[in-house]
């Protein structure tokens, strides 16, 4: 094959779908995959290759190799690009996720595959949109407008190995990407005579990892209320907002918000206001794509949700801003965007935006491999506002 940039070759001789939820669809359904592993040929082995080699593609992209004849059995390790990072560190990036162990192709022909790898998705933290990283199945992204003033990560995007080309959509193994970061804004918090501003109440955090092979969900919900100074059980208004639903199977995410099961529940997202002094508003994740609609064939990850900004708070926005939501995951099908919301105390002026992370995107392994599969995640970049690792795959044979 050519010299493609971030390839290394190393060679050694001798060696060896309705109305329904789509959670709610998927669990009602069977998962069947057409059989490409098998037993190997007794004239097809991998000791009846010249050499034994192994590749590694590091950099984000599409690239292709043909399997020499005689070669059959094939060790992999594919891992999806990771979340990017939002400006407060605290708050954790998905990981990419990672897969390994080998498939047999029982065939004394040369063969083709195609390589996908998931690039990291950027770090947020001020006032641009943020792009998801690439792959098979494109990483979220996050948006912006005159209102954001911070940006939540975009999400990291799917690596793959496919059987022939890109365009017959042939997976063999999938790597989900993991989701952007959140981040969280409170402005002069329990300073107020007359009101106390609490600061966000995470429940259940979780990062939107890739999938193991379900992509994990970003927060459900996150929280924050504004209340009386002196009788903190009187509450002028409460502000809910979800996190991104990470994409199950070939079924993408919904987007914080989005969930039709969630939103009749006290973890909707809301702002409930009670006070006329208190304002706020709440604007939904995009949903992830399915399994055959994004990138390469994957499914992309949602978008982060915008802060609206309506009539009432469309000045007061504009001066003070909301955040943007995270990205969710790319891969086999694509996780959830993250959800924002802001809530302004007038009596006080003091406010509290909040934006969610993304739900990972989903992983795929095809038919049954002669080794089992060991999962886990890969590594990411750091913390404050970095990019998220870029993914990689590795053959050998």
């Amino acid at each position: 094959m050519g010299g493609n940039p971030g390839i290394n070759h190393h060679a050694s001789a001798g060696l060896r779908p309705g109305g329904l939820s789509r959670r709610a669809l998927a669990q009602g359904v069977a998962w069947s995959t057409p059989a490409l592993f098998g037993a190997s040929s007794p004239k097809a082995t991998a000791s009846s290759c010249l050499t034994s080699q192994t590749h590694t593609w590091s950099s984000p992209g599409v690239y292709t190799l043909t399997i020499p004849a005689g070669c059959s059995e094939i060790a992999f390790t594919v891992a999806g690009g990771g979340g990017g990072f939002s400006f407060n560190p605290a708050n954790p990036a998905g990981l990419g996720a990672k897969y390994s162990g080998s498939f047999t192709r029982p065939t004394r022909k040369p063969f083709s595959l195609t390589i996908v790898v998931g690039g990291g998705g950027e770090g947020g933290g001020n006032d641009v949109a943020h792009r998801g990283g690439g792959g098979y199945g494109k990483g979220g992204d996050t948006q912006t407008n005159a209102r954001v003033v911070g940006n939540s990560g975009a999400g990291g995007g799917g690596s793959a190995i496919l059987l022939g080309e890109v365009a017959a959509n042939d997976p063999i193994v999938v790597a989900g990407g993991g989701a952007g970061a959140d981040w969280n804004w409170a402005s002069g918090t329990n300073d107020c005579v007359h009101h106390t501003v609490h600061l966000w109440d995470p429940i259940a955090v979780s990062r939107g990892n890739g999938g193991l092979p379900t992509g994990g969900n970003g927060q459900r919900p996150l929280r924050a209320w504004i209340s009386d100074h002196a009788n903190t059980s009187m509450v002028y208004g409460r502000l809910f907002i979800q996190g991104g639903e990470g994409a199950l199977r070939e079924f993408g995410g919904y987007g914080g918000g989005q969930d039709p099961s969630y939103l009749n529940s006290f973890t909707k997202p809301v702002a409930e206001l009670y006070g006329g002094a208190v304002q706020g508003e709440t604007s939904p994740g995009g949903n992830g794509g399915d399994h055959g609609t994004g990138s390469n064939g994957g499914g992309d990850g949602g978008a982060g949700a915008l802060p609206w900004g309506t009539m009432r708070l469309d000045a007061w926005m504009t001066a003070n801003g909301g955040l943007s939501g995270a990205g969710g995951g790319g891969g086999f099908a694509g996780g959830g965007g993250g959800s924002s919301g802001v809530m302004n105390d007038t009596t006080c002026a003091r406010w509290i935006a909040m934006a969610t992370a993304g739900g990972g995107g989903s992983s795929y392994t095809r038919g049954t491999p002669t080794t089992p599969v060991s999962v886990g995640t890969s590594g990411y970049g750091g913390v404050g506002s970095v990019k998220g690792a870029d993914g990689f795959v590795t053959l050998s044979w």
